[in-house]
């Protein structure tokens, strides 16, 4: 459910393409962790909240108006980051830099569709058997980290094996102009899904 669930292009997805793109395979698999691990987060906290958050549509409302902010910013640095480095050299990229960790973990943090999605798989799941021992509960949480990890993994790998044709497509398109954009879409379409 994780794995499948992930697919959708978002935030971690978007920066695992383009830290692959711009740095180096082992940075986009660094994005790719530090944006799986909230998973963990979120999918126990829907184990603990289950009925607090299902009952509570106010909270849900500011979780989700809260990120707003956060994606506009995001893509604003985004693009200006690429308009910069299109006027400069480029410098050389230390592999030894987490900060592609560090960028994963909090685009995975801020996103606004990982709690309800963890409430209603366990509620779609609660109709067939009930998560409530600690066994159980372990490996739900884990299986949505490793889930997460396995698709933004790929999407890693399928980057740089196909880099060249991306890198010639992004070439008229920059792929930090592109990534920001997808940041301030996603903002305007959680704006107009909470107007709704």
């Amino acid at each position: 459910i994780s794995f499948l669930g992930s697919v959708q292009l978002g935030p971690v997805n978007a920066m695992v393409l383009q830290t692959t793109l711009n740095k180096s395979l082992r940075a986009g698999l660094w994005v790719a962790f530090g944006g799986s691990l909230p998973e963990v987060f979120y999918a126990s906290l829907a184990i603990g909240w289950k009925g607090i958050l299902q009952s509570n549509d106010t909270l849900f409302k500011y979780l989700q108006l809260a990120v707003i902010p956060v994606f506009i910013m995001v893509g604003v640095i985004t693009i200006l980051n690429q308009y910069k480095s299109s006027k400069q050299r480029k410098k050389p990229v230390s592999l030894s830099d987490k900060t592609p960790f560090v960028t994963g973990l909090t685009l995975g943090l801020f996103n606004p569709q990982l709690l309800p999605f963890w409430l209603t798989v366990l509620v779609y799941l609660n109709t067939y058997f009930v998560i409530d021992s600690l066994q159980s509960q372990v490996a739900f949480i884990g299986g949505t980290a490793a889930g997460a990890f396995g698709i933004l993994s790929i999407f890693a790998f399928a980057t740089f094996r196909f880099r060249e044709r991306l890198l010639r497509f992004f070439h008229r398109i920059p792929i930090g102009y592109f990534v920001g954009s997808i940041f301030i879409t996603l903002a305007f379409l959680q704006l107009i899904k909470i107007s709704m």
